[in-house]
């Protein structure tokens, strides 16, 4: 999938003012947009899927356009067919992982039955090994049992594209590893491209196809990721800084 973005947004809190400015267009296996926290990043992956609003700027995937300011075009979240996995999950906390896992499917696509959502939400659970624990709610799992819940009910309504919020920020040193293989291994078997944002270089040298660098909510270009290239040495300088 081949993802053009240039958008800018200024954010206003009281006194305070932040202004995103970036601009990068790649072709996206896993894109990791890299760079300390406050730095643009969350604001960039909300306007890609269509929850913020950018003031000006385009953003499209394959040459379909979902936003553009100048054409007047703003493409609704739920038309976008862009899958969210947020920092803090965002499961319901009264419903089961089952439950969590078939809800964007009751709510969001008219077009499946009641059988075909139980047979999507079986397959989900299935895929992310969590059958045993569908009757669970997610006060009573693991972290890592979490991130996977919400990682299957992305999944489950089949997005082209998935995203994904400091998705191992949560997690121990151990169970961030495991994780990282675990989302490997599952982009891989549902071949969908993803967009995971981090501020942490282990991420990027363990996921990243391509990297867009952030500072101060400014970003320019992508670049394909090597260990021992420009972009690593860039990335792993602006964690230090």
């Amino acid at each position: 999938m081949f993802i053009e973005a240039a958008i800018a947004k200024e954010l206003v809190s009281g006194t305070r003012r932040f202004a995103l400015d970036v601009a990068f267009a790649c072709e996206c296996g896993v894109l990791v947009l890299f760079g300390p926290s406050g730095s643009g990043k969350t604001v960039t992956l909300s306007a890609l899927a269509g929850l913020t609003r950018p003031d000006c700027g385009r953003i499209a995937l394959d040459g379909e356009v979902l936003y553009d300011s100048a054409l007047g075009v703003d493409v609704p979240a739920a038309r976008r067919r862009i899958g969210f996995v947020f920092q803090d999950y965002a499961l319901f906390p009264h419903l089961s992982v089952a439950g969590n896992v078939g809800f964007g499917l009751s709510v969001g696509d008219g077009r499946l039955g009641a059988r075909e959502r139980r047979n999507r939400v079986g397959e989900m659970l299935d895929a992310l090994e969590l059958t045993g624990l569908a009757d669970v709610r997610p006060g009573e799992l693991s972290g890592g049992q979490r991130q996977r819940t919400a990682l299957a009910r992305a999944l489950a309504a089949r997005p082209r594209l998935l995203l994904l919020d400091e998705p191992f920020s949560a997690l121990d040193v151990p169970l961030r590893a495991r994780m990282r293989e675990e989302l490997r291994r599952v982009t891989r078997q549902f071949s969908i491209p993803s967009v995971l944002i981090t501020h942490d270089p282990g991420d990027v040298a363990a996921l990243a196809g391509q990297v867009v660098i952030y500072d101060r909510g400014k970003a320019a270009g992508a670049t394909v990721y090597q260990p021992d290239g420009d972009a690593a040495r860039a990335a792993f300088a602006a964690s230090a800084g």
